[in-house]
């Protein structure tokens, strides 16, 4: 059934691929690559990179915007407008970098558009670019972070969901979407293919873009903008992915006037103001972050400096080990041999020198203007999907079963009673 959402019909709709030629870019210094994804990391896709101006104190952090655009534009696109935007996002605060990732079959990409691949492909390109791409630019410090628009919004939720979320510094979604089958061109579509308007209800959410967001880190900072006027992704989409984020540290804004549309909100004139605002402080939150793990680390070197080693622990006399264990509080009444005390006061000196996280997430609030809001309230389903779709299935069978034993109903009423609990618990579980 996910065959469908990369069916010609849809991918055409979906997507508005364009080809260019690599190396095409008339923008000093940008850098175009490639890197692998995909089954065998056989498929290549492309980016281009704008590096940050060099004339600037090189005291000052790189933050690295790494774009996942929209379904019409290129990577190459960004040779217009990466002038302005620097002007623009201009901050005593840091030295702008943009890296811009296409799709499949856009640019000098391989293959051809795919809905359904779009969230694989999205966290391959960040295992290659940090392992790989960025050192090899002089970007493994940067501060990144991650800016998906309209349908790129889909790779920008699965990557803050995804384990690279470590290395991101926050998050901006814009004109984002949910639910794909939500969307008005969709429905259009399935209006004007009434073989399939049945089964459009019953096919699983490709993206799953609200579970995406609830996986993401609490103190991962969040953008989320969106128009009022736009006609692609209401701005309900907007809302919900906004609703649905674990971050404790999330903004959203949604215009009602001026430029409100889809493609328009850059022009606006609080756009860039409000995007600057949000990238100084998520430079400020990873620069108090990087000091209290820096002290962390500290602290943890001076406890096991203090510490006595393997060797000395292994020459001392089972007395005096046990002694030691006593002073520490730890419980060594299950020891017996002196190998078992060992092992023991090793095990309690390593746990000793691990750095704490304790209190970062407070000193990184006081040093960079971040407040973690109160957590939100996650109602989880009493069952999963495929559990809620089954007991549905179950019971309506049972039901059905009994009615007819019963007499209250023929066969054929029967059978379309366990139908309506079966499609009910398809479209409640979301299967």
């Amino acid at each position: 059934m996910m065959g469908f959402f990369d069916s010609p019909q849809i991918s055409q709709m979906a997507f508005n691929a364009r080809r260019c030629a690599s190396g095409s870019s008339l923008v000093a210094g940008a850098v175009d690559g490639t890197v692998r994804v995909g089954e065998g990391r056989a498929t290549r896709i492309g980016y281009r990179l704008f590096p940050q101006p060099t004339a600037r104190a090189s005291s000052v952090p790189v933050l690295l915007l790494i774009k996942f655009h929209g379904n019409s534009e290129l990577a190459a696109d960004y040779d217009r407008g990466i002038c302005p935007m620097r002007q623009m996002l201009r901050s005593s605060a840091f030295r702008l970098a943009l890296l811009v990732v296409d799709f499949r079959g856009f640019g000098w990409s391989d293959g051809s558009p795919a809905l359904t691949k779009l969230p694989g492909d999205a966290c391959d390109v960040m295992d290659a670019l940090f392992a790989t791409e960025l050192p090899k630019h002089g970007l493994s410090d940067a501060v990144v972070v991650v800016h998906g628009r309209s349908i790129g919004s889909v790779c920008a939720a699965r990557v803050a969901s995804s384990p690279h979320s470590a290395r991101l510094a926050g998050m901006i979604i814009e004109s984002g979407l949910n639910v794909i089958t939500e969307l008005p061109m969709v429905k259009q579509l399935v209006k004007m293919m009434p073989k399939i308007a049945y089964v459009v209800p019953l096919l699983p959410d490709p993206f799953q873009q609200c579970k995406q967001m609830r996986a993401m880190p609490e103190t991962l900072p969040l953008l989320v903008l969106h128009g009022e006027a736009d006609q692609v992704c209401p701005a309900a989409h907007g809302q919900q992915l906004y609703d649905a984020a674990a971050s404790r540290r999330k903004i959203i804004k949604r215009w009602g006037s001026g430029p409100r549309g889809h493609n328009d909100l850059g022009t606006h004139p609080a756009y860039h103001p409000l995007v600057l605002n949000f990238l100084e402080r998520c430079v400020a939150l990873a620069a108090a972050l990087a000091k209290v793990g820096g002290a962390a680390r500290g602290a943890a070197a001076e406890r096991h400096a203090a510490l006595p080693s393997a060797a000395e622990i292994g020459a001392m006399r089972a007395k005096e080990l046990k002694a030691r264990l006593s002073v520490l509080g730890v419980d060594a009444s299950r020891c017996v041999e002196k190998s078992d005390f060992v092992a023991l006061l090793g095990a309690t000196y390593a746990s000793a020198t691990a750095p704490s996280g304790g209190g970062a997430a407070a000193v990184a609030e006081v040093d960079s203007g971040w407040a973690l809001s109160a957590p939100s309230v996650q109602l989880a389903p009493a069952l999963s999907g495929g559990a809620f779709f089954a007991t549905c299935a179950a019971v309506g069978v049972g039901f059905a079963l009994l009615a007819r034993s019963l007499l209250f109903v023929e066969t054929r009423g029967a059978v379309a009673l366990a139908a309506a609990f079966i499609i009910i618990g398809t479209l409640a579980a979301g299967l």
